[in-house]
């Protein structure tokens, strides 16, 4: 029986392609025998002298649409304005947001944001602000709550290094859509603001609510 298993692995020498084949062994325990491998079907794609089919990676048209999965397709059709103060790890994201997204402007004035926010509409922004702009966290939450009753449509995602993690929940609607801890990876920050986006739309006419009572 041995020798006709060799002389099968022998004969089959020329596929080039090995895998592992189960055979019953004496008092039926298994053994791992290197047999030669099917032939694969030949894939059009790979045929001598034929460039590779693109495939949808190969597609990309645009640096939109190469992080519209991060940042959500509603996000990359808005303005980003970024408060936060010189030598902010927030500030490394502004080159990305401002290709990815319908531009970004920065600023470490809570005074421009006013200024910043009316050009194109507020509507059409969302606000990422690095709480430490602020000399004290509690300006920096009546500053928000201000502008959120100011404000009711802006969209707002807060950072701060002192957070013990981030915060896609709407615990915080009052002031802000998201908290996210600082630093912030790339793909973090990004789906932080499209949570943003439907957290904003869930809690509107909560806000709203409160405002008339």
């Amino acid at each position: 029986m041995l020798k006709r298993l060799v002389a099968m692995i022998a004969k089959g020498g020329g596929h080039g392609y090995t895998e592992a084949v189960t055979f019953a062994m004496g008092g039926g325990a298994p053994a791992g025998i290197l047999a030669p491998a099917p032939r694969r079907a030949a894939d059009p794609g790979l045929e001598p002298g034929r460039p590779p089919q693109p495939t949808a990676c190969h597609l990309t048209r645009s640096p939109s649409g190469a992080v519209s999965h991060l940042l959500g397709p509603n996000a990359v059709e808005r303005r980003v304005v970024m408060l936060a103060p010189e030598g902010s790890t927030l500030l490394r994201h502004a080159d990305w947001f401002d290709h990815a997204t319908q531009g970004c402007v920065t600023s470490s004035d809570p005074a421009d944001v006013r200024d910043a926010l009316s050009f194109g509409g507020s509507h059409g922004a969302i606000l990422v602000v690095d709480l430490a702009v602020f000399p004290r966290l509690a300006t920096a939450l009546e500053w928000l709550t201000a502008l959120r009753n100011d404000v009711p449509g802006l969209v707002v995602a807060v950072a701060f290094d002192q957070f013990p993690e981030h915060d896609m929940s709407c615990e915080r609607y009052q002031v802000a859509d998201v908290s996210v801890r600082l630093p912030v990876s790339r793909p973090a920050l990004g789906l932080a603001l499209s949570a943003a986006m439907t957290n904003h739309e869930f809690t509107l006419t909560l806000r709203r609510h409160s405002m008339l009572h």
